[in-house]
This record gives structure tokens, C-alpha cells and sequence, in this order.
């Protein structure tokens, strides 16, 4: 069969034949053909083996490969088919159109040291603290521009999106080994300051009661009125329906919204088919508590569990 030397070279050109570490090394060189692809992974099994190899990568690293696959300010190719597309358009329509985006008026009208594209490499400055803020803000920068947007940008901002998840939110952690290592009252505290981030208002109960539930936690504004009754449940095994019921018992009230019982483990089957069955009672084991600690404290949390925990004493004012 004979081979097309002139599809090789170009493939070659790409990146897509290289390893990973061949690419990665190549995509911060001035060395590069101008068909070589650094605006995203060249393939899919660059992308694989680098979200797989994400814990052992330095904050820096990932930072580096980012700014590569976020737009930075200035004017693509596409921006030529974008004025064609708007020449097509009647009078009316076009004024339409250029009064309604601030965008297209820059690429359809560009003025001489003026950008049609924002740049949102800016983000890289809110990791590793603020992932889910980075997340927010390239999510409305692809739904404003992803109709204009080449496929292969619009790739690399999601390549970048799937990095920042891997790296920030999804990454290993002791959690288990971190919370066994909490006395019962630092884990209600933990708990109550993280409500606390949540913007509720919080009150402990006192060290005293035995059973029920542990942290009040309420909001009220404009918009809505809530008010939670949470047990914290610091065991090494398995919560079952009895804990359950018992807090269900404290939300007869029609003030209660609902009740939350968080675990630092996991729930027995028939606690979540109790739960199921309720339109009042939340359960978060110990993976959902994860997730809400990483998005509202702190993405590494378990490595400053105790700078969080004498801030949450501080916040709350709650003496040891």
C-alpha cells in the first residue's frame, strides 16, 4: 500500500505522534511548526495520561499548560469568516447585532491597538484557592463565545475546564485518616463553620445533649427563609436508620425546613431508603462532605485542618 509521506510529515508537524512528555516539552518551545497544536491535547491519549499523572504535577506546571489553552487578548483566523458572516446581514440586522455585543462590534469595526478577543488567562490567578470561582468564570467566557469560537479553542477551554476539576477538586485526599483524627466536637465545629461559609447563620448546642441534632443553621433574607437542623455523626461505622429518625423527630415543627445528617463515614441502605422516602431529611456521607469542603473551605482542606479549625473556633466563637 503506498503511504502518503505528504499526510505523515503533516500529522509529524501536529504534535498528535509525539509522547506526552515529547509534547509537553515542545508546547513551551519558540521551536514549533506553525501547524503544531499547543492550544489544547493533541490527542486523546495525551489527554488520558495527563489527567491520570495530575497529582504528581506541580501547581506550575499545571498552571503552564493552562495559559496555553485559555485565550489569551488579541484576534483569531476565525474572526475573518465572523465579518463575512456579518456583511451578509441586512442594515437593520447588522446594527442589530453590533449594539447587542460588544464583541462583534470589535471584530466588525477594529480599531488600531484594540483586541476583538478578552483574554481569560486571568484565571490561573484564583488556583489553587478558588477552583470552583476559575470553573464559574470560564464557564460564562465559553457560553458568550462558544458560537464563535474555532472547534479547536473551544476543545482547549474545555481541556483546560477538565484539568482544573482533576487538579483542584477531584484530587486524593486523606480524608478518612483526617477526619478519624477528629475529637467529636472539632468535627461538629468543622461542620458548623462549614454551614457558616455556606452564609447560614449558626448555633452550636450545647456539649451536654445527647442525641437530636447538634448545629442549628439558618438563613434569612429577601429571597428565602431556611432554617436546618444538623447532626454531625463521628463514628467508624456505618449510620443507621435509629440516628435518622431521631433527627426526623426534631423537624415537626413547620419552622424546620429539613434535617441534614453528616457522617464521616457511610450510610447503611435501609438510613437512605429511610431518607429517600422523606422530602425533609439530607444525608452526606463522608465523599459529599469532601466535596463540600473543597468548594467552600479550602480545595487541600485536609492539609490546613488545623488552621481551619482554630479559624472556625474564632469565627464562631466557640471557646475549646
Amino acid at each position: 500500500m503506498k503511504q502518503d509521506f505528504k499526510l505523515e510529515k503533516l500529522i509529524d508537524e501536529t504534535g498528535t505522534n509525539l509522547s506526552l512528555d515529547e509534547w509537553l516539552k515542545k508546547i513551551h518551545s519558540t521551536h514549533k511548526d506553525k501547524y503544531f497544536i499547543d492550544y489544547m491535547f493533541a490527542n486523546e491519549k495525551h489527554y488520558k495520561e495527563y489527567i491520570g499523572s495530575i497529582d504528581a504535577r506541580t501547581n506550575e506546571d499545571v498552571k503552564k499548560i493552562l495559559i496555553k489553552f485559555l485565550l489569551p487578548e488579541g484576534h483569531l483566523q476565525s474572526d475573518d469568516q465572523i465579518r463575512e458572516n456579518l456583511n451578509l446581514c441586512s442594515g437593520k440586522e447588522l446594527k442589530e447585532k453590533l449594539n447587542e455585543s460588544l464583541f462583534l462590534k470589535k471584530v466588525f469595526l477594529p480599531l488600531p491597538n484594540q483586541s476583538a478577543w478578552p483574554s481569560i488567562q486571568w484565571i490561573v490567578d484564583l488556583l489553587p484557592n478558588f477552583p470552583e470561582s476559575a470553573l464559574n468564570a470560564l464557564d460564562s467566557y465559553i457560553q458568550n463565545f462558544c458560537q464563535f469560537l474555532p472547534d479547536g479553542r473551544y476543545t482547549g477551554l474545555f481541556d483546560a475546564k477538565k484539568i482544573i476539576q482533576a487538579k483542584y477538586m477531584q484530587h486524593s485526599l486523606p480524608v478518612q485518616e483526617t477526619l478519624d483524627s477528629l475529637t467529636w466536637r472539632n468535627f461538629e465545629v468543622l461542620v458548623a463553620y462549614l454551614y457558616n461559609q455556606k452564609k447560614y447563620n449558626i448555633k452550636l448546642t450545647k456539649r451536654t445533649r445527647d442525641g437530636g441534632y447538634d448545629v442549628i443553621a439558618e438563613k434569612n433574607n429577601d429571597r428565602e427563609s431556611i432554617l436546618l437542623h444538623i447532626e454531625c455523626k463521628h463514628s467508624k461505622k456505618f449510620v443507621g436508620v435509629p440516628i435518622a429518625r431521631q433527627l426526623m423527630g426534631t423537624t415537626v415543627s413547620k419552622s424546620v425546613t429539613k434535617g441534614i445528617l453528616i457522617a464521616s463515614t457511610y450510610f447503611t441502605r435501609p438510613c437512605i431508603d429511610y431518607a429517600n422516602d422523606s422530602k425533609r431529611l439530607e444525608l452526606i456521607n463522608i465523599d459529599n462532605f469532601d466535596y463540600e469542603m473543597r468548594k467552600h473551605i479550602h480545595y487541600n482542606w485536609t492539609g490546613n485542618i488545623q488552621d481551619i479549625l482554630k479559624t472556625a473556633y474564632m469565627t464562631l466563637n466557640i471557646n475549646k
